[in-house]
């Protein structure tokens, strides 16, 4: 007969018989997730009533088991089933979320995007950007390298540090015909270091100006390292004058204020007019040997010169024989002309 839970004989009218058997009750269980998924055991098609099954929620990567809904709930895992109807039951997820700790001394770090928290997979680029006389040397922490920016995958919990230093600089001076010291002396300075430079002329030289990577006059000089630098330090000579004077009928060439350089010879030639001649030289005030010309050796001070002339004077020398001769004037000497 068509199974049913009763079965009525109407008008009996003779013997009949009935039997009726039983069986089990078969459910089905239907179970589903999204960004995970869940295994059944045993994994059936169906199950006896009464049947436990045990769900297990497995998570892709990325992700992490929240609770179950439909035909169960509560959040434990593995979860026991017991089998008592049919059963629909989904196991819910959610994508993992994680920290980005950035550190940084002598510079900072930009995060883009900036946020608190980062989902599974979400790619963050870093850029380090070192303090003024700094610069970046390379990752450490949860990264590694030197590349900057640095692409991040958010995978976990990350902290990362960039690590910078301070830059070096170089110093390079130069000098002719003198020298430049360096307080304190060192092959490279630390950016920020003050470094002082002394120019020392050579002997028979001054000090005039600096060039290059510095300017003016200041000696000695403080100079900030914040970059490579070249400086020159430029002497010149030191020259003296010599004043050059001459008395009448007569000169002194060169004459003048004559400008001669350290250590140089400088001659004057001394010329008197027809009919005279040199009649004292004087040195810085001192008479010296009379001659035509007069030469200052390896000057090193200011001098004057002055020279002056005298007229010449002659004999007139008479003879006669047999006679005599009359000079008027009757003089022992007489001067030119």
């Amino acid at each position: 007969q068509v199974a049913s839970d009763n079965y009525t004989f109407t008008e009996v009218k003779e013997t009949h018989t009935i039997h009726v058997s039983f069986a089990i009750n078969t459910y089905t269980l239907d179970v589903s997730g999204i960004n995970g998924t869940v295994v059944k055991s045993p994994d059936q098609s169906s199950y006896d009533h009464g049947t436990t099954v045990s769900l297990s929620a497995e998570t892709d990567t990325g992700y992490h088991f929240i609770n179950w809904s439909g035909d169960a709930s509560g959040t434990s895992n593995p979860l026991t089933v017991t089998m008592d109807g049919n059963k629909n039951i989904t196991a819910n997820f959610a994508i993992n979320t994680y920290t980005l700790d950035v550190n940084a001394e002598n510079g900072s770090v930009e995060k883009s995007p900036d946020q608190p928290s980062y989902d599974h997979g979400t790619t963050v680029s870093l850029t380090a950007v070192p303090y003024t006389g700094y610069h970046f040397i390379g990752w450490s922490g949860d990264a590694s390298g030197t590349d900057n920016p640095l692409n991040v995958v958010m995978d976990g919990n990350k902290n990362i540090t960039a690590n910078f230093a301070i830059n070096t600089y170089t110093l390079d001076v130069n000098a002719e015909n003198g020298s430049v010291e360096k307080s304190p002396d060192q092959p490279s300075y630390d950016h920020g270091t003050t470094v002082s430079l002394t120019a020392v002329p050579n002997t028979g030289y001054h000090f005039v100006s600096w060039n290059g990577d510095a300017t003016g006059t200041e000696n000695p000089l403080s100079v900030v390292m914040d970059g490579n630098k070249n400086i020159t330090a430029s002497f010149a000579i030191d020259q003296f004058t010599i004043t050059a004077s001459a008395g009448d009928n007569g000169a002194i060439d060169p004459s003048g204020d004559v400008v001669v350089n350290y250590g140089s010879d400088q001659t004057f030639s001394l010329t008197p007019e027809i009919g005279y001649h040199v009649d004292s030289v004087l040195v810085d005030g001192i008479a010296q040997v009379i001659a035509d010309s007069y030469t200052f050796t390896e000057v090193k001070e200011a001098h004057s010169i002055h020279v002056t002339f005298a007229i010449n004077s002659y004999t007139l020398d008479v003879n006669a024989e047999n006679g005599t001769v009359e000079k008027s004037p009757d003089q022992p000497n007489y001067d030119h002309g």
